[in-house]
């Protein structure tokens, strides 16, 4: 898949940089280092090698913000898949879409629910429960499983296992 199809809001195992002088390290080099326990210092100037994932309080990428913006409004159908819907911004992107976009939520228990939640500059979360919905579709089940189901009904199986055999092979 083409990374400009996806954005990975709180970053990547994938890659790592230095926080001092910002030298670029594999993922194979940063899972060696966390894996054996050491803390992970650069090769040049001995600072911490941090992996490049948003960790809390960190700043989530520029791109997330520019592709809500672009991309919600566009949007034809919002899949949301294993999240409690509990921290912003991500709460609150379920209201981004238009009145009339489907909603599914995958899910092991439902989320989404604004009488449940203290959220700030929420809208009208989502509406699976209530009878006059007409939009918001709640599956429970593992996001695997569930993903898999999906595309065995929209005939995708084989796809689906050639696009895992894909990724395996890169690892």
């Amino acid at each position: 898949m083409s990374e400009d199809k996806i954005v990975e809001a709180h970053g990547t195992f994938h890659s790592a940089h230095c926080i001092k002088c910002n030298k670029e390290y594999s993922q194979d080099w940063i899972r060696e280092k966390i894996f054996s326990d050491e803390i992970p210092k650069c090769e040049s100037c001995q600072g911490v090698v941090k992996p490049d994932i948003v960790f809390f309080g960190e700043a989530l990428p520029a791109r997330f913000f520019s592709c809500v913006q672009a991309d919600f409004k566009q949007c034809d159908l919002l899949i949301i898949m294993g999240s409690s819907l509990l921290v912003q911004p991500f709460a609150s992107l379920i209201d981004q879409v238009s009145d009339v976009c489907p909603r599914l939520l995958i899910n092991k228990e439902k989320a989404g629910i604004v009488k449940d939640l203290p959220r700030l500059l929420m809208g009208e979360g989502l509406q699976y429960e209530n009878p006059g919905n007409y939009r918001d579709v709640y599956q429970e089940g593992d996001t695997d499983s569930v993903c898999q189901l999906i595309s065995d009904k929209l005939g995708w199986k084989d796809d689906l296992q050639k696009l895992r055999e894909a990724v395996n092979k890169s690892k």
